[in-house]
């Protein structure tokens, strides 16, 4: 075979016009779009996002050995700065240091702490899907609304939650606007998101370019000004700005570094859009693999969709690239270099494809297994309302007859006769029944995670004991000992010491059991 150097000057033209060719047939199918620089730098911060996910996890590792051997509002900084961390890296993570939070400044009898800790957790949980709980949860702080910090908490939440439902959030913005501080970040932010939902886009591009300085102090909030112009510039109009500030939010992301990749799905629907498939495709692999390992599942539908679709177009520019490859390996006389060229792109290609597939086999194996709970225990909800309805109606017609034979006192013997064992056992039995048809493999799945003198088994009649049954609350999403108490008629410390027992057992690290128990059956 010839070296490099060897091939005749024609043969290596025409290998030049081939490559030419192909980059011109796969590139950007629009003439004007992103900078080029933005793009390249984004590029080079994705193949280096190993290197920022390191130091941050290092961060985190030493706030965490700080807080283990800290007490009293040390110990809440710690874990305040934790929550912070976690923000949009680990919703579920932020959520938990929410609540440790809370805990931490009940003990010391900080109920203003207490509260604006609570609607942490609110915010979390709402992003997570988790609405019943947080909005309970919120409920709790309410008291504490004169304070401008408490009310400023709740109405973020509250604009989370509006925004989730596809509604518009001004009224929570507005609210927030009356009260937080003139001059500062948060006031700045505010406003562009109070001009955003009024309609005043350019508006709020002017703003955001008169105040950049304030908006600017860290990456995470570079990251977030330029997120909110890229939606001012979407509402103009102006596709290329919104690219170009999308590209510098991601960028910002990235290095930060945050998992929730909102800048840089949208980025990556703007790039397909504007027919550069190469540039999508990768984005959008890049997000919905960080999105899956952290559990961010905010919109999946919407970026299953997307993906589906890039996907389907990355086939079709292959097959596209392949045709013209044959036909210039007969036009030049290139068979050979062309062919090992394209069988390589192409299993490459279908690699990449195999790979992404794959991802979204197992997002849409989350979501059907999430769906399939709801409606099990939907139809377990329907069959216990209409059971208590009737035994209610009977009791009415009880103690109707009770005051018409013997009075009040026939009433009182009524009530010192009433059972509600009977009612709870029911209401156990159907949990159980109804959980183990879900999660056949709980219990083995649970004993796997244990040290094996630890492990637990079902009651002779099948039924799970209440420190099984916590961990089964735990596995549908309640992370909550005060609600999983309620639930059990328990109080919270037995739930805790439950808890702690058996993080105790693991034969896996400790903070990682109860994220364990959580994936059993996936």
């Amino acid at each position: 075979m010839k070296s490099f150097n060897q091939i005749p000057q024609t043969v290596l033209a025409a290998a030049l016009l081939l490559v030419a060719i192909l980059t011109q047939s796969c590139g950007n199918g629009s003439e004007k779009g992103p900078d080029p620089r933005l793009l390249a730098r984004l590029d080079s911060a994705i193949a280096n996002k190993s290197d920022f996910i390191a130091s941050k996890e290092k961060r985190i590792a030493q706030l965490k050995s700080l807080a283990a051997v800290s007490s009293g509002m040390k110990r809440y900084g710690y874990l305040d700065s934790l929550y912070s961390q976690y923000f949009s890296y680990n919703p579920d993570s932020a959520a938990r240091y929410a609540l440790l939070k809370a805990r931490t400044a009940d003990s010391l009898g900080d109920k203003r702490l207490g509260d604006l800790s609570r609607l942490h957790f609110t915010r979390m949980s709402l992003s997570l899907g988790n609405e019943v709980a947080a909005l309970d949860t919120a409920r709790r702080a309410l008291s504490s609304m004169d304070d401008s910090t408490i009310a400023v908490a709740y109405y973020d939440a509250m604009a989370t939650w509006a925004e989730i439902k596809k509604r518009n959030p001004l009224e929570w913005f507005n609210k927030m606007e009356e009260i937080l501080p003139k001059g500062s970040g948060r006031e700045a932010y505010n406003t562009i998101n109070r001009l955003l939902h009024s309609g005043h886009p350019e508006e709020a591009v002017r703003y955001i370019d008169s105040n950049y300085e304030k908006l600017s102090r860290n990456p995470h909030d570079v990251a977030l000004t330029h997120y909110l112009k890229a939606h001012a510039n979407l509402r103009t109009g102006d596709t290329v700005a919104a690219a170009n500030n999308l590209a510098v939010s991601a960028y910002n992301d990235i290095i930060t570094p945050v998992r929730d990749y909102k800048s840089l799905y949208e980025l990556a629907a703007l790039m397909f859009k504007s027919g550069d498939v190469d540039h999508a495709y990768r984005y959008i692999n890049h997000a919905l693999e960080d999105g899956v390992s952290a559990r961010v599942v905010d919109n999946a539908m919407a970026v299953n969709a997307m993906t589906a679709e890039i996907v389907k177009a990355r086939e079709n520019q292959v097959g596209k690239s392949r045709r013209l490859q044959v036909y210039l390996m007969v036009t030049i006389g290139l068979a050979a270099i062309v062919l090992g060229l394209s069988l390589w792109f192409t299993r490459r290609s279908r690699n990449q494809v195999s790979d992404i597939n794959r991802r979204l086999t197992e997002l849409n194996t989350r979501l059907k297994a999430s769906n399939q709970v709801k409606d099990a225990y939907l139809l377990q909800y329907l069959n216990l309302c209409s059971y208590f309805m009737g035994a209610l109606a009977q009791f009415r017609t009880s103690v109707s007859s009770a005051l018409r034979t013997k009075g009040l006192e026939g009433v009182e013997q009524l009530l010192a006769k009433a059972d509600d064992s009977r009612d709870l056992k029911r209401f156990y039995s159907n949990f159980d029944k109804t959980f183990l048809e879900l999660f056949p493999d709980f219990v083995n799945g649970f004993n796997a995670l244990v040290k094996p003198e630890a492990a637990v088994s079902l009651n002779k009649d099948g039924s799970m004991s209440n420190e099984l049954r916590t961990f089964a609350l735990i596995r549908l999403g309640i992370t909550d000992s005060e609600q999983i108490a309620t639930y059990l008629r328990r109080s919270v410390s037995t739930i805790y010491n439950y808890r702690v027992k058996m993080r105790n057992a693991a034969i896996v690290p400790r903070d990682q059991f109860e994220t364990k128990v959580g994936e059993i059956g996936l």
